[in-house]
């Protein structure tokens, strides 16, 4: 895996994300890196409540920021 940012460039390579599950790795000039794997199923809420729409909302949102796609608080 790239250990240095180069200018107006992106670095592509192949790191594992769990024992024997590689995925693709494309790191930025600013150090960010996107992830590209397919995510585990994410279960459908048991009825329409808000506190269930909010869990649901909840692990798409942890989804993305994983595969680096949306940036973590």
């Amino acid at each position: 895996a790239p250990t240095a940012d180069v200018a107006d460039q992106i670095s592509i390579h192949v790191e594992d994300i769990a024992a024997g599950h590689a995925a693709l790795h494309i790191r930025n000039e600013n150090s960010t890196i996107v992830k590209l794997y397919q995510q585990a199923h994410i279960t459908d809420a048991p009825g329409d409540t808000a506190a269930n729409n909010a869990t649901t909302i909840n692990a798409i949102l942890t989804a993305l920021e994983n595969n680096g796609l949306l940036a973590s608080a």
